[in-house]
């Protein structure tokens, strides 16, 4: 089973639900106070509920967004903590001196074990 980055994928839902509970809410408060909704609202006594419902869809957002804040920086913690990878191509020069040369450098972390081999 593959190892899935469940950490940044539920930092970016997070991140984005506050944004939708941010677009929810603005339209909600926005919409309510229209003129020709908002006489109709009083009207029945439902004003007051719409706006409280606009009002705790802000809350929702802020909450919402300093989690993904927490959750993102703890993804970036971990993914800074990981060792680094590197792996290392030796050719021999003209006069047999060893030359080592980068291949790639990654975050990934292998699951089998690194062998080492020295010459003497």
């Amino acid at each position: 089973m593959p190892s899935w980055p469940w950490l940044r994928f539920e930092s970016l839902y997070t991140n984005a639900a506050a944004v939708a509970y941010l677009v929810s809410s603005l339209l909600q408060i926005i919409l309510t106070n229209r003129e020709d909704y908002k006489i109709s609202l009083t009207f029945h006594d439902y004003y007051h509920d719409y706006i409280v419902a606009g009002v705790f869809g802000l809350i929702n957002f802020v909450l919402y967004a300093v989690g993904g804040q927490l959750l993102h920086k703890k993804y970036r913690r971990k993914i800074e903590s990981q060792p680094k990878v590197c792996i290392v191509r030796t050719t021999l020069d003209r006069k047999g001196r060893p030359i080592k040369k980068t291949v790639k450098t990654s975050n990934y972390q292998p699951k089998v074990k690194i062998h080492t081999i020295q010459s003497v």
